[in-house]
């Protein structure tokens, strides 16, 4: 029972009956589907051809449609005038031409996902590695998800009865808890946000006091790649109790007070909302587990060190996947994500060392994919003077707020 495709050759039939009707139905019928969503192989011809004389705005009836037919050396082909009769006298009306194209891309999104899973079994009997039959086969689903009836929707739609909804709610966006920087990014929105610096600038740091703001109201998934989760959970500690990271790290260095306020900021961690990941990851690895469980916010310390999909790739087109497909994955899940990323040395060649565009190493595409981009800029590793440069900002301004990098606390004040 299971070795015919799903489809249905009568709703097949009365889909390209409601063509012969008038140009209405014809044009939903061409703009809607497509010529896979017919499993019979003369339907489809018949599909590409109302698909034409749709797109030559040729007035449609029967007498056209069978010339033209004869036209091509296809009407023998399709059954003749026997079968042309017979289908465009099938059940049709102009009036159930959606409910025709709802039916058939359900059997043929259903065709799709029986191919994929055959290849993906073909896949892991010959031996492929599982991780890549799962990411090959969730891109091929989603594409499958994806691949529906246009939507195009007219702007009256969009604009509603009044602006009211267009408005941004608080609920839309996140602010990062840090005064210098939330009062130029305007919130952080459905966007990808890369923070870029040079080492030990204080990506990271940044990073965990932007994570352990949101994470008091809502989940934020950290995926560290450079750090392991211990060191990550110290460095909290540090900006809740404001002893040095080398006292918390090594034990028997505390007095009495200090281990009364790392008791007391355990209490205050603890509720946090905020999950870590420091195992090695692909960017589809990362989206995967985002795509399952939804957090409020995504934050990957760093680009560079995420494993690519394809190893043979040169490495801007590695980094141009990595960025790509993590601008796709918000626009289809709304999540925002925080990357971070290395400079390249070319800034110190420069007079004025200040961070430019042009300084994002390896890509370009991280220039372009960034909804917002922020520089960390010091003068020197030792300095406690900062600039935060937005140098790019889609919803805000760009420019330098003044901030101070406390080492002790492991915060920007």
């Amino acid at each position: 029972m299971y070795n015919i495709p799903p489809h249905s050759v009568e709703y097949e039939m009365a889909s390209l009956a409601c063509a012969f009707v008038n140009n209405k139905p014809l044009y939903e019928l061409a703009t809607r589907l497509n010529v896979e969503d017919y499993y019979l192989d003369k339907h489809r011809i018949i599909f590409d051809v109302l698909k034409e004389l749709n797109e030559k705005k040729v007035n449609i009836n029967f007498i056209i449609v069978k010339n033209t037919f004869i036209e091509k050396n296809l009407f023998d082909t399709i059954g003749g005038y026997e079968y042309l009769t017979k289908v465009s006298e099938s059940s049709a009306s102009s009036s159930n031409i959606d409910y025709c194209i709802k039916i058939l891309k359900e059997f043929s999104r259903r065709r799709k996902i029986i191919k994929e899973n055959i290849e993906s079994l073909e896949k892991a009997y010959r031996g492929d590695s599982s991780e890549e039959i799962i990411h090959d086969l969730t891109n091929r689903l989603t594409d499958i998800d994806q691949d529906d009836e246009s939507q195009m929707i007219p702007l009256s739609a969009v604009m509603g009865k009044d602006y009211t909804h267009l408005q941004v709610n608080d609920k839309d966006y996140l602010i990062t808890g840090i005064p210098q920087l939330d009062i130029k990014l305007n919130g952080i929105f459905k966007e990808l946000f890369f923070i870029a610096a040079r080492p030990s600038m204080g990506k990271t740091v940044l990073a965990l006091n932007i994570a352990k703001h949101v994470a008091k109201k809502h989940d934020v998934f950290f995926f560290s790649l450079e750090q392991p989760s211990e060191d990550l959970a110290i460095r909290l500690l540090c900006s809740e109790t404001n002893i040095e990271f080398n006292r918390l790290k090594k034990t028997g260095k505390l007095d009495l007070m200090e281990q009364q306020k790392v008791i007391e900021a355990y209490e205050r961690l603890y509720k946090l909302k905020l999950h870590i990941d420091d195992k090695p990851k692909k960017p589809s690895s990362i989206i995967r587990i985002a795509r399952r469980r939804k957090p409020r916010l995504m934050i990957t310390d760093y680009l560079q060190l995420l494993i690519p999909e394809d190893r043979k790739l040169q490495r801007h087109l590695q980094v141009q996947e990595m960025t790509r497909s993590f601008k796709n994955f918000i626009k289809e899940f709304g999540i925002p994500h925080i990357v971070l990323c290395q400079l390249s040395r070319a800034n110190e060649k420069r007079t004025d060392k200040r961070p430019i565009l042009s300084d994002l190493r390896e890509s370009g595409d991280i220039e372009q994919d960034g909804d917002k981009i922020l520089f960390i800029h010091r003068d020197n590793v030792d300095s406690e003077k900062t600039e935060f440069i937005i140098a790019k900002n889609r919803n805000g301004e760009v420019g330098i707020k003044d901030a101070n990098f406390d080492g002790r606390s492991m915060q920007f004040i």
